[in-house]
């Protein structure tokens, strides 16, 4: 499982994990919405040309629940409390019949309803995250994160170029297993840590290319394998591109009195009673007793006194 925060927003808005041909449209005529399903792997006994799809989809406000189907048949499912979906937490698919194994990240929980299909041609899984295989004829060697052992006919790994890849023996969690090692080819002609070293400093390390620094993460977040981070706004954020440079403007067309609503006008009344005097009691103000103080002229006729 890839475990990557920008892998499942990624997939959280398009129409992953279904085949390019689905619909997504339920038997009510409803569109199944693109960011509940974050992630998906599924293996099933099968034929080749057998397609899983989804049979339901619900989200209530205690759970959220899958059944996967092939034809009539369900294979398997899985149910996960709404207080855990925003953690990315794989959920392992429970098999409904042998042979089935897998799990499922869900992305989405305020979402709320009841997504149910008859047919792949409405929900059916792509066969990169929902593959048939034949049931084993040997033991198995080999496991795949997040699955029990691997089933199925033989596979060849042969690499290519400055590409080695061979069987050894290996201490890994407290054990010796035998793992698939993959590396950089040891070529007396070739030298491939010259050819693929960095451009800073010559070294393939992290954190030797001076000041500034580049960014590596985002609030702990790492870009994905081509170096991208994708970033989902909510509400009324608009973006604008800069010209002839790298950046971004994030704009909000929302005013100041839409965040702070300036309060109604009120002036005192003519007896000098302001808004804000507690109680709605009158006060007055004496003039300080100072010999000092300049003499308040008598009011005239066309003088208002306040």
């Amino acid at each position: 499982m890839s475990n990557s925060p920008s892998w499942y927003t990624r997939n959280r808005s398009r129409s992953f994990p279904l085949r390019g041909t689905a619909t997504a449209v339920t038997d009510q005529g409803q569109l199944l919405p693109d960011s509940i399903i974050a992630d998906l792997a599924l293996r099933f006994t099968g034929e080749t040309n057998e397609v899983a799809f989804i049979r339901s989809l619900v989200v209530s406000k205690q759970s959220v629940s899958i059944v996967i189907n092939v034809g009539s048949t369900s294979i398997a499912s899985a149910t996960m409390p709404v207080a855990d979906v925003n953690n990315w937490a794989p959920k392992q698919l429970t098999a409904l019949v042998a042979g089935v194994q897998g799990y499922v990240v869900f992305g989405e929980s305020t979402l709320q309803g009841n997504w149910t299909f008859s047919s792949a041609a409405q929900s059916g899984l792509t066969w990169k995250v929902a593959a048939p295989q034949p049931a084993a004829d040997a033991p198995a060697r080999f496991k795949r994160s997040g699955f029990g052992d691997m089933v199925g006919p033989t596979v060849i790994l042969e690499g290519t170029g400055d590409i080695d890849i061979s069987s050894e023996q290996l201490y890994l969690d407290g054990a010796t297993r035998e793992a698939i090692v993959i590396s950089l080819s040891d070529d007396a002609e070739n030298n491939p840590l010259s050819d693929y070293v960095g451009s800073c400093g010559k070294r393939p390390e992290a954190n030797t290319c001076g000041s500034p620094e580049p960014i590596i993460a985002l609030s702990g977040v790492q870009p994905d394998c081509c170096g991208r981070i994708f970033l989902e706004f909510r509400g009324c954020v608009d973006l604008h591109k800069l010209e002839g440079t790298c950046g971004v403007v994030i704009d909000c067309n929302t005013q100041a009195g839409d965040l702070c609503p300036a309060k109604e006008l009120t002036l005192p009344t003519e007896d000098g009673i302001l808004p804000e005097d507690s109680g709605g009691e009158e006060t007055t103000t004496e003039a300080p007793e100072d010999e000092d103080c300049l003499e308040v002229e008598e009011p005239t006729d066309n003088t208002q006194e306040f």
